[in-house]
């Protein structure tokens, strides 16, 4: 008896193992009635959009460029502006250091130049406005020249008081100089 051949989804010859199921399509298909786009599937990046090739950027997302928030985030708020920043008045600073230096230098001609400067810098300072500043090294730089003034005249009066009272006697004005100062 000859042995036709069956159907073929008869299914396999007997003794052979049955072959394995097709694989599963990934990604699923999309639901009825949805097209599937070519060549997008999982796994692979959407296809770039027409004009960008390589080496050109992309554009940024619609609503969030450069001085625009990410979604989500409050709208930006510039800092706010407290005005023009104030300035130093030049002339104080300059009394300040003559005044100190008075101290270490001659002690008469730096506190008087910097009396005048204080002066000068005080009517700079009330006219500027509120844009500079420094009535506070204005008032140090007067208190200073004339502690420095005062105690300058202090000398020069205990100098001539010495030299009146020594005058009569035979000692000479050395002496009442190193008196006045401490030395004998």
């Amino acid at each position: 008896m000859s042995e036709s051949p069956g159907p073929p989804d008869s299914g396999p010859p007997p003794g052979e193992p049955p072959p394995p199921p097709p694989p599963p399509s990934w990604p699923p298909p999309p639901p009825s009635g949805w097209p599937s786009p070519p060549g997008y599937g999982y796994g692979q990046p959407p296809p770039p959009p027409p004009g960008y090739g390589y080496g050109q950027p992309p554009p940024p997302p619609p609503g969030y460029g450069y001085g625009q928030p990410p979604p989500g985030y409050p709208p930006y708020q510039p800092y706010p502006s407290y005005g023009p920043t104030s300035q130093t008045e030049g002339l104080a600073i300059a009394a300040l250091i003559l005044s100190i230096a008075s101290f270490v230098i001659c002690p008469v001609i730096p506190s008087v130049i910097a009396l005048i400067l204080a002066v000068g810098a005080k009517r700079n300072i009330e006219e500027s406005g509120g844009t500079k500043d420094g009535l506070g090294l204005v008032t140090a730089a007067r208190i200073i020249a004339i502690v420095n003034l005062a105690l300058a005249a202090a000398v020069i009066v205990i100098i001539v008081i010495v030299a009146i009272v020594n005058a009569g006697s035979s000692s000479t004005t050395n002496s009442a100089l190193l008196w006045a100062f401490g030395a004998v």
